[in-house]
C-alpha cells in the first residue's frame, strides 16, 4: 500500500535555501527551527550540497564557552556534497528505503530536475498515520541510547551526541521521562553555558504509550504533540524507545537496523 503513496504528498514544499559563501553562524537560527531540518545549498541555481544540524553540532568545539561558537567559516567548509534526491513521484517507502541505505536523514525532492520539497524520517510518521498502520509499537522498538538526568550539564547532553552519533537523548526526572534533546536543542541552546542544567533547554515533548498501541494511534499522537521520542511500556515497564527511523525503517521494508 506504502508504494501507492508518493512523496510529494508528504514533503515539506519548505525549502531554506543559502549560499556556499555564507557563514555557519548565520545557518544556526534557520535549522534551530521545527520546520527546518536541513538547509538546501544553492549555486549558480544548482543544488551544490546540504546543511543539516549534524554539520554544526557534531563540529561544535566542547572546550568553548558556549554550545556553539559564533563560527564564521563559511557553510561549504561543513556542507554535505553527495545531495540524496528523489522524484516527486517516488513512493514514500522506496524514498524511506533510499534514506536508511544511504544513512540520511532527508532527502531533497525533485520535479523535472528542480527541487520542490524536502522529505524527512519525521515526514514517514504522517503516512504512518494517515495508512492507519496497525503494526503495534512494541514490536518497532530500540534500546535508549543514551539517558540523562534532568539536573545535568547540557555541556554533557551535548557530548553524548557528538561522541555516539546518536540523534535524542532522553532526560529523565528519577523514573519519570520529561523531555528529549537533540541536535535541534543543542543549536537552540548554543548560547547557554555548557554548565547550565538540561532541564532549562530540552524539548519537553515525549510520550509514553503501551507496547500494543497500534502505530497509527501513535504516529498521530507525535504528530500532534511534535514528539520526537515515544517512550514503550510493557506490562509497566520500559521497553525501549520509538522513533522516527523506526517508523522508517518499518515503511522501507528493510530488516530492522540499530539506528536511532
Amino acid at each position: 500500500m506504502t508504494r501507492e503513496v508518493p512523496v510529494h504528498d508528504y514533503m515539506s514544499p519548505h525549502i531554506c535555501t543559502v549560499a556556499p559563501h555564507e557563514s555557519l553562524e548565520a545557518a544556526a537560527e534557520p535549522l534551530s527551527r521545527s520546520d527546518t531540518s536541513c538547509l538546501v545549498v544553492m549555486e549558480d541555481d544548482r543544488v551544490v550540497g546540504l546543511l543539516t544540524r549534524s554539520d554544526l553540532v557534531d563540529e561544535a568545539d566542547p572546550a568553548g564557552d558556549t554550545l556553539l561558537p559564533a563560527d564564521p567559516a563559511p557553510i561549504a567548509s561543513r556542507m554535505s556534497r553527495g545531495v540524496v534526491q528523489v522524484d516527486a513521484a517516488t513512493s514514500v517507502a522506496d524514498a524511506c528505503r533510499t534514506m536508511i541505505e544511504r544513512e540520511v536523514h532527508q532527502v531533497v525532492v525533485v520535479e523535472g530536475g528542480r527541487p520542490v520539497g524536502i522529505l524527512s524520517r519525521w515526514d514517514a510518521i504522517g503516512a504512518a498515520r494517515d495508512l492507519r498502520l496497525e503494526t503495534p509499537i512494541g514490536e518497532l522498538t530500540t534500546p535508549v541510547s543514551f539517558i540523562l538526568g534532568s539536573d545535568e550539564p547540557v555541556g554533557t547532553a551535548r557530548a553524548f551526541l557528538e561522541a555516539a552519533d546518536v540523534g535524542t537523548i532522553l532526560v529523565m526526572d528519577g523514573r519519570f521521562p520529561v523531555g528529549v534533546f537533540g541536535k535541534r536543542e543543542a543549536i537552540r541552546a548554543r548560547d547557554m553555558q555548557p554548565g547550565a542544567a538540561v532541564a532549562g533547554s530540552m524539548n519537553r515533548a515525549v510520550l509514553v504509550l503501551p507496547a500494543d498501541l497500534p502505530l497509527h494511534h501513535a504516529a498521530a499522537q507525535m504528530m500532534a504533540t511534535g514528539a520526537h521520542l515515544v517512550v514503550v511500556l510493557r506490562e509497566g515497564l520500559q521497553a525501549g524507545v520509538v522513533t522516527a527511523t523506526n517508523v522508517a525503517e518499518l515503511l522501507s521494508g528493510l530488516p530492522r537496523l540499530a539506528l536511532s
